[in-house]
């Protein structure tokens, strides 16, 4: 469990709760009730948990960038409340969520030039939110997946995925974990690609 004082933080800046099965950061808690007005960061990955969206927005993530939910059970888009981190969201990661559709309010999410999708449910891409991803196809970090996704079967959405984000965006890693083909190139050991499939993160987990 974590303390319902965690949620109501005003000075903390990074979370990281992965891997801790069934674990649901927002058990028992009120949509109201939630503030962390510095958290920049929030890491809530293979935890096979249900993440309530309506719970993540802009009153009360203001400052959120980095938000990594892959690896849970199924996303639902249907409240706006999530909508509202587009103002400031970069980085979004909803692989292994069972997520069947993305919603059409993805095209709002200006500032994202990382999205892992990878390995869901997902048959349609709104061309929009590919016309919003391409924007930023500049950034050094600049990264899309969809690989493991029906959408990347059907021959002539694969062909727009691939020309509007990248020829590799529908390629799978070295593993479902992994974050991106370019882990192995920071200098750093990367846990999630420190595998035998992924030669120890390229031999950066010496």
């Amino acid at each position: 469990t974590v303390h319902k004082s965690v949620l109501v933080s005003e000075s903390l800046v990074n979370l990281d709760i992965a891997s801790n099965v069934n674990f649901n950061l927002f058990a028992g808690a009120e949509k109201e009730s939630i503030h962390m007005p510095s958290l920049n960061y929030l890491n809530l990955v293979d935890n096979n948990a249900t993440v309530p969206l309506k719970f993540l927005g802009a009153k009360q993530f203001p400052k959120l960038m980095f938000l990594h939910l892959d690896g849970n059970q199924e996303l639902r888009f249907d409240d706006l409340n999530f909508k509202s981190l587009s103002k400031n969201l970069e980085q979004l990661t909803i692989g292994r969520c069972n997520v069947k559709e993305l919603p059409p309010y993805m095209s709002s999410f200006k500032y994202v030039y990382f999205f892992d999708a990878r390995n869901n449910n997902i048959s349609q891409v709104n061309t929009d939110f590919l016309d919003t991803l391409k924007e930023h196809d500049k950034h050094s970090m600049f990264e899309v997946l969809f690989a493991g996704n029906p959408v990347c079967q059907d021959s002539s959405v694969r062909d727009e995925i691939r020309n509007k984000v990248g020829e590799l965006s529908c390629e799978p890693l070295c593993s479902i974990y992994c974050w991106s083909r370019n882990a192995g190139s920071n200098e750093f050991c990367d846990a999630t690609c420190n595998s035998k499939e992924c030669d120890y993160d390229q031999g950066e987990c010496k």
